[in-house]
């Protein structure tokens, strides 16, 4: 007796001959590997290992498994969709809204050069006048012993202090 078929699967011989751990290890073996990749096969020899009858539920539960999953993705979609809306409505009303439209009233504008700008002003002099003095100190150091004993007028603003300290320090020769 043949041990597969015409079609190429496994004969009823063939798993009889496979249950019943005969002799023949060969035939065994290249039964047990036509299973390994044929899954038609395969079920039919879980079939005959197994002889339980498998339990089907009294009420069919696809219909139902169907229909949640089909709800569930409809609540996905639309909370999604939904979600995107609203975020849209919510920035074109803030846009159109004035919110995001850059006009300052006339009364704010005011009150912005009043205060904001005095006190800018003010730290910025503040800033300008610590930068003078630290750059002044240091160059009439420098004019003090560097240059023999010729004095260069105390600059009055930082341009000319950075000018003074470029010419000086080409006068003292440093090649550094």
């Amino acid at each position: 007796m043949e041990r597969f078929n015409n079609d190429g699967h496994i004969s009823d011989y063939g798993f009889t001959v496979l249950l019943s751990n005969s002799e023949d290890t060969l035939a065994a073996l290249e039964l047990s590997e036509h299973i390994s990749f044929c899954d038609e096969c395969c079920g039919r020899y879980a079939n005959l290992l197994c002889d339980d009858v498998l339990i089907s539920p009294p009420v069919p539960i696809a219909k139902t498994v169907i229909s949640r999953l089909q709800n569930t993705l409809r609540l996905r979609v639309f909370n999604k969709y939904c979600r995107a809306g609203i975020a849209a409505c919510l920035a074109m009303a803030l846009w159109f809204g004035g919110i995001n439209s850059g006009v300052i009233t006339v009364s704010s504008t005011e009150y912005l050069q009043q205060d904001a700008g005095a006190s800018y002003r003010e730290s910025i002099e503040k800033k300008k006048k610590k930068s003078e003095k630290s750059l002044e100190k240091y160059l009439g150091k420098d004019s003090d012993e560097d240059l023999d004993d010729t004095k260069t007028d105390q600059p009055s603003d930082i341009s000319s202090a950075i000018n003074n300290f470029i010419t000086n320090s080409f006068k003292k020769g440093d090649t550094k």
